[in-house]
């Protein structure tokens, strides 16, 4: 019994020396803040307090006025309509690692960032010296933006872009000096060696650029790169005026992948130039450009070209540059190149290894040759006048190409390409269709 009463002593004695040591845990641990959301509307008013702006029936009236509100983390929700405002003046805060700051749509590309006042040097949406901002939904429309079109980022890193529309950046005040890219990924003390981690994800981005009226000559990307380690995925990048994509002034290490890159009547579907090294592209559709489908110019260096379907270009299908510069020790590999009217690889560059691309002449298979010349190859596509580049059962392309899976194992759909057999070549694996269901089925008695 004496042992029974010591063993419930010690054991009250234990469990509170325990509650005391939480108190003093909860008492030195602060509070964990939860992320508010914000709203924009058009029936909105900015007379609305920043906590009756966290309800969407009191709502802002104006971004500028909701981004007042917000601290690190914070979502802000845009309701549908048009909003004469830059993102500039007032900007997001920097969120962190694992809790972006937001600034969305209520509903995809249904609210408009269109300002009609023309400001020198802004872009529609600005984003400077700031870390983790997802922009999801937006339309930047920037027929009154000069220089920088939709969107300008400048000394920013974590910044992702997605499921938007980056429209009509124009060169407003007719100046020569007027570079209106749709997306804008250069300048400040990052420029040209710089990590920046951005995403630019799923959006289409097309008519942004302008001709300059002083030499005639087209200004104006759909993107504009240059900086270090971030994804291009998955965006349709299309009638721009200079061309779809330029990377630049020494940008290295980035993806681009799942892109389409057309239409653009004067330029490359993607250019790599002044410097670039060690940039991987890959399952791109590059097709109806009026410059080559990749253009690899002065000192690129150690591009990866893979797996590309890269059709109908007024000049090459890649165009390995060295009129200003040698590009060196370039791959280009497994790419699928049909109807490319300059020819097909010409290269004059040092060190450019061409192995397994469809449509080469000498060049398909383990051969390697950087041929200007065409085979006689069919890849046999479901549609490519419909810009449909998948594969048909008779194609060249099926399963001629080198396995790349130590890089990459997936095609332009999001299908597994194959572990460790020969792959197809070019943005898509060939899919079976699927066995038909038989049909008139009958049930018989028989009998022996």
């Amino acid at each position: 019994m004496h042992e029974l009463v010591l063993n419930r002593q010690r054991y009250a004695g234990l469990l509170a020396q325990r509650l005391l040591l939480g108190l003093i845990v909860s008492i030195g641990t602060p509070l964990l803040s939860h992320a508010a959301t914000y709203y924009v509307a058009k029936a909105g008013l900015d007379t609305n307090s920043c906590t009756q702006a966290g309800f969407r029936t009191s709502a802002k009236l104006t971004i500028a006025a909701a981004l007042s509100c917000m601290t690190s983390g914070d979502t802000l929700v845009i309701g549908n309509g048009t909003y004469d405002e830059y993102i500039w003046t007032v900007q997001p805060p920097s969120g962190s690692a694992g809790a972006p700051t937001t600034i969305k749509a209520e509903n995809k590309n249904q609210a408009v960032l269109r300002p009609t006042s023309v400001s020198p040097g802004l872009a529609v949406i600005n984003v400077k010296d700031k870390s983790y901002i997802t922009f999801d939904g937006l339309v930047a429309d920037a027929p009154f933006a000069i220089e920088n079109g939709g969107f300008y980022l400048i000394t920013s890193d974590h910044i992702t872009i997605q499921n938007g529309e980056i429209r009509n950046g124009n060169n407003a005040a007719g100046a020569c000096n007027s570079y209106p890219n749709g997306i804008l990924m250069y300048g400040g003390n990052r420029s040209g060696g710089a990590d920046t981690f951005d995403q630019i994800l799923s959006n289409d981005i097309h008519d942004n650029g302008a001709i300059c009226p002083g030499d005639g000559k087209p200004h104006g990307f759909g993107i504009y790169l240059g900086y270090n380690n971030n994804v291009i995925e998955s965006n349709n990048i299309y009638s721009n005026s200079r061309g779809g994509m330029q990377v630049r002034a020494g940008a290295a290490n980035n993806t681009i992948r799942n892109n389409r890159l057309y239409s653009h009547s004067i330029g490359d579907g993607l250019l790599l130039a002044d410097g670039v090294a060690s940039n991987l592209v890959y399952n791109n559709l590059i097709y109806s450009n009026g410059g080559s489908g990749v253009h690899l110019y002065n000192t690129s260096t150690g591009t990866g070209v893979y797996n590309n379907t890269i059709y109908g270009n007024t000049q090459y299908c890649v165009f390995v540059d060295n009129s200003s510069g040698t590009p060196r020790n370039n791959v280009i590999m497994n790419n699928l190149c049909y109807r490319n009217s300059g020819g097909v690889i010409a290269d004059s560059g040092s060190g450019t290894m061409c192995t397994y691309n469809v449509g080469v002449s000498g060049g398909e298979g383990a051969s390697s040759a950087c041929s200007m010349a065409s085979s006689s190859s069919n890849p046999q596509f479901v549609d490519a006048a419909a810009g449909d580049f998948r594969l048909l059962s008779g194609s060249s392309a099926i399963k001629v190409g080198t396995n790349l899976s130590n890089t990459f194992n997936m095609d332009y759909s999001g299908n597994k390409r194959p572990v460790s057999t020969a792959w197809d070549v070019g943005a898509f694996i060939y899919i079976e269709a699927p066995l038909a269901a038989p049909q008139n089925l009958r049930l018989t008695n028989q009998t022996n």
